[in-house]
C-alpha cells in the first residue's frame, strides 16, 4: 500500500467475490502480486505523476479506514482493475468512491472492463475503460485530464460514454516492453504474497483455444521482452528485496526455445556474479518440450524447478474440438521428460468441454491420475467456464452450448454455468466431484 495525500492516480486491486470474507487466508496461499497494476505505477511516476495505490487481495482493513485513507488521498483519478469474478467488490468500491469523491474519475482496467465495458458502463460508476495494456493509455488520459493536453478521442484502448453512445477508441499494443520502466513492487507489502516475485517476460498467447480469452485480450501478436533486459529486473529485485526465487507468468514462457536457453545462459552468468542460486518455475506447451531433451535440461540447470503444462482434456477429440491444438501422445511425452529431467509439474485439466461425455470425462481423469501416479505431476482441474472474451462464450449456439448462469458474479471455475448438447450442467458437477475423489 501506498498512500500519497493529494494524490493524482489512486490505483486499487480487488480480491474475487467468492474469497472476500476469507481473503486473508487465501492470500496465504495463492496470491501474488498485481504486475500489471505495477507497472502502470512505475510509468506514471516516470512520467511525473503522484500515484497511490491499495491491493484490497491481500491488505486487510475495514471500510472506515478505507474512506479515511480516500479523504487523506483525495484522488483525482481512481484506477481499478477488475476481474468477471470480481463484479460486485469492484462495483462496491466504484460506487463507496463515488459517494465520498464524486469528483473522482474512476477508470477500470483488466479482462472484465475489456470484454464487457458495456455492462460496466451501464452501472454508471466508471467514466472510462481501458482495454488491454493500460501503461500508455493511462499517460495519455492523465495528460488529457490533469494537464489539459491532447484529445479525449486520442486515448488509445479508451472506451467511454458521449451524448448517450459509446465511443470506443483505437486499439494499440506495446511494440518495445523494454522501454517500460521496471514494475513497482516498492509500493507492496512483499510479505503478504504467498508468490512475492513474479516476472513478466512476454505478452500475448499463440493459442487459440476457445475456453480462454487470452487471444482476444492481447491480440494476434506474442511481444517478448530481451533477455537481458529480464536478468536485468531479476538482478535489480534481487539487490533491492533479496528474493532469489521467481515465477515467470507468460502464458508460454518456451515459446521460442532458443531465446529461453539464451535466457538461462544469462542467468546462469548473473548467479555467478552475485554467488546466489535462484529457484523459478514457469509455464509451457507441451507441443513445444515434446521432444526438446535439452531445452528442459539446460532450464533445469538454470534453477528451474517447476514447469507447468495445460492437458485440458484426455480425449484427442476433444482436444481438437476446443482448437488446443495438441494430443495426449504430446502430454505424455512432455511429462514423461520433464520428470526425466528433474522437474516438478503442474498440469492442468477442464470438466464439461463443449464434446465432453462421462465418458471422455472419465477418460480424462484416469489419464490425469496416470500422470500423477508415473510422473509425480501435481494436477490441477476446474470446470469449463464461459467467460467473456472467449469463443466459447461468443458462440454458445453454434456451439451446442446453453448458458444458465448470466450473472457475472457467479461465473467460477469450481461450478458449472452451462449445459452442453451431451451433458447438463449436474453432470459437469458429478465430473468435478469424480475427479476429486479419484486424484485427491
Amino acid at each position: 500500500m501506498k498512500i500519497v495525500p493529494n494524490t493524482d492516480v489512486l490505483l486499487i486491486n480487488v480480491p474475487m467475490d467468492r474469497v472476500l470474507k476469507t481473503r486473508e487466508e487465501h492470500s496465504k496461499f495463492t496470491s501474488m502480486p498485481p504486475l500489471g497494476m505495477l507497472y502502470i505505477i512505475s510509468t506514471l511516476e516516470a512520467a511525473g505523476f503522484h500515484v497511490s495505490f491499495i491491493d484490497f487481495s491481500v491488505e486487510m482493513f475495514d471500510k472506515a479506514k478505507f474512506l479515511e485513507y480516500l479523504k487523506i488521498m483525495s484522488p483525482k483519478i481512481v484506477g481499478i482493475s477488475t476481474y468477471v469474478e470480481s463484479w460486485k467488490i469492484q462495483n462496491s468500491v466504484a460506487s463507496h468512491i463515488k459517494k465520498i469523491i464524486p469528483e473522482a474519475v474512476i477508470v477500470a482496467g483488466g479482462y472484465c472492463a475489456s470484454f464487457a465495458y458495456k455492462e460496466m458502463l451501464q452501472t454508471n460508476y466508471y467514466d472510462y475503460i481501458i482495454r488491454g495494456e493500460g501503461e500508455f493509455a493511462y499517460i495519455s488520459l492523465c495528460n488529457h485530464l490533469l494537464l489539459h493536453k491532447g484529445s479525449i478521442n486520442e486515448v488509445n484502448n479508451l472506451v467511454y460514454q458521449a451524448d448517450g453512445e459509446i465511443i470506443v477508441n483505437d486499439f494499440e499494443r506495446i511494440s518495445d516492453l523494454d522501454q517500460l520502466p521496471f514494475p513497482a513492487r516498492d509500493v507492496l507489502d512483499l510479505n503478504r504474497y504467498s508468490y512475492p516475485f513474479t516476472i513478466s517476460t512476454a505478452r500475448g498467447c499463440p493459442g487459440r483455444c476457445i475456453f480462454c480469452s487470452a487471444h482476444a485480450f492481447w491480440g494476434d501478436k506474442v511481444v517478448m521482452r530481451s533477455s537481458q533486459s529480464v536478468v536485468n529486473e531479476i538482478k535489480e529485485v534481487y539487490l533491492t528485496f533479496g528474493l532469489k526465487d521467481f515465477f515467470i507468468i507468460d502464458d508460454t514462457f518456451t515459446l521460442k526455445p532458443a531465446r529461453t536457453i539464451e535466457f538461462c545462459k544469462s542467468l546462469n552468468e548473473l548467479s555467478r556474479e552475485l554467488d546466489v542460486s535462484f529457484v523459478w518455475g514457469c509455464e509451457s506447451r507441451v507441443d513445444i518440450v515434446k521432444s526438446d531433451h535439452y531445452l528442459l535440461k539446460t532450464m533445469k540447470d538454470a534453477g528451474c524447478s517447476m514447469v507447468q503444462f495445460g492437458m485440458e482434456s484426455g480425449n484427442d477429440s476433444v482436444l481438437k474440438s476446443i482448437k488446443k491444438n495438441i494430443t495426449y501422445e504430446q502430454v505424455y511425452l512432455a511429462a514423461q521428460m520433464a520428470y526425466e529431467a528433474g522437474l516438478k509439474m503442474n498440469i492442468s485439466f477442464m470438466i464439461g468441454h463443449h464434446m465432453d461425455t462421462m465418458d471422455t470425462i472419465k477418460e480424462t481423469i484416469a489419464k490425469a491420475v496416470d500422470l500423477k501416479q508415473k510422473f509425480h505431476a501435481n494436477m490441477l482441474f476446474s470446470i469449463n467456464t464461459p467467460y467473456p472474451g472467449t469463443e466459447l462464450r461468443n458462440q454458445l449456439e453454434e456451439l451446442g452450448v446453453e448458458l444458465i448462469v448470466n450473472d457475472f458474479s457467479k461465473l467460477k471455475m469450481n461450478d458449472s454455468a452451462i449445459n452442453t448438447a451431451y451433458l447438463t450442467a449436474n453432470d459437469i458437477k458429478k465430473g468435478f466431484s469424480l475427479a476429486n475423489q479419484m486424484l485427491y
